[in-house]
């Protein structure tokens, strides 16, 4: 690798790429880690927040069943639904 600049180039590539990955997935944990911290502390405090959720966690799980999706495609669509209503402020059902 000392007499070919273009071999060193694209190790030292692979090499980034790896550690860029490796970081992304660890600041991807931490925000996820603190964010169920944030959530944990709301539900504690909010009695009625946790059966809220308990309630749309089974109805997203049933939903996913019966349209035979995987629950982060069914996710994604509701956040898709919430974000476009958000814009258009009208107020639109979640359909499947």
């Amino acid at each position: 690798m000392v007499d070919n600049p273009d071999m060193y180039a694209y190790v030292q590539q692979i090499l980034t790429w790896k550690d860029d990955k490796e970081r992304t997935m660890y600041e991807t944990t931490v925000k996820s880690d603190k964010s169920l911290q944030a959530l944990g502390k709301a539900l504690e405090k909010n009695p009625d927040l946790e059966l809220q959720l308990q309630n749309m966690t089974s109805q997203i799980a049933e939903l996913s069943k019966k349209t035979n999706s995987e629950t982060a495609i069914v996710l994604r669509k509701i956040k898709a639904i919430l974000k476009k209503r958000g814009k258009n402020g009208s107020k639109q059902t979640l359909q499947s």
